[in-house]
């Protein structure tokens, strides 16, 4: 469950955190339920942990995104960046990827009103392809929103992207990167067309293929 609700990266850093409060916590309640003989108590506590576990990511996507907007009235001397960082054990490439989720699905509002809630109840791992397709250009219809609101899991969504929206000419100004057949990553931007390096698509390495999968799906590469 864990991996749903998070956008990590291998360059992530572990940081403390005290359980026992939380542990404590449910003991408590537990004991609440069995002495009332009322197992509501404890069935509504894991209805609210799940529901609070579920908006957990795209909460602090948000707290994330106003915190670097308004960073300047604080009068620090440090970044936003550096100081994410070093309290959140998160990479900067990850912090972005919560700053995109935000501003792309959110800030700029390009999800229909009708759909904004279904795609907010989404994992945030799930909400950050969706900004990393927005990211790179891609236009999605009002029936395309439909499909991914309702979509079962990431996998439906994944397959929604590739299919679907990415079928279509990218927006005017966006940039859109692609591997060929032989594993060169090109850039287009405005017509033109730029190399960028190249992947080991001819490897028969299991690690180096799931390597090139991730690198791949991370970047938004067609």
């Amino acid at each position: 469950m864990t991996d749903e609700l998070i956008i990590d990266t291998s360059l992530d850093q572990p940081i403390p955190a005290d359980n026992e409060w939380i542990l404590q916590k449910a003991e408590t309640i537990i004991n609440e339920a069995i002495e009332k003989k009322d197992a509501e108590i404890a069935l509504s506590a894991c209805e609210q942990l799940i529901k609070i576990s579920k908006l957990s990511g795209i909460g602090l996507a948000k707290l994330l995104y106003l915190l670097k907007a308004n960073w300047d009235v604080f009068e620090r001397h440090d970044t936003f960046e550096e100081v994410a960082y070093t309290r959140f054990g998160k990479h900067r490439h990850t912090i972005d990827r919560y700053l995109a989720v935000y501003s792309e699905l959110f800030v700029k509002n390009t999800i229909p009103e009708q759909f904004k809630e279904d795609i907010q109840q989404q994992a945030i791992r799930t909400q950050d392809y969706i900004a990393a397709a927005l990211k790179q250009g891609e236009e999605i219809s009002e029936e395309e929103w439909e499909k991914l609101a309702h979509a079962p899991d990431i996998n439906t969504v994944l397959k929604i992207l590739r299919e679907d929206v990415r079928g279509k000419p990218p927006r005017k100004g966006s940039l859109q990167l692609w591997v060929d057949d032989l594993g060169s990553i090109w850039a287009t931007f405005e017509g033109n067309r730029f190399f960028i390096g190249s992947l080991e698509v001819d490897s028969d390495e299991e690690a180096v293929q799931k390597a090139i999968e991730r690198i791949k799906k991370g970047a938004g590469i067609l």
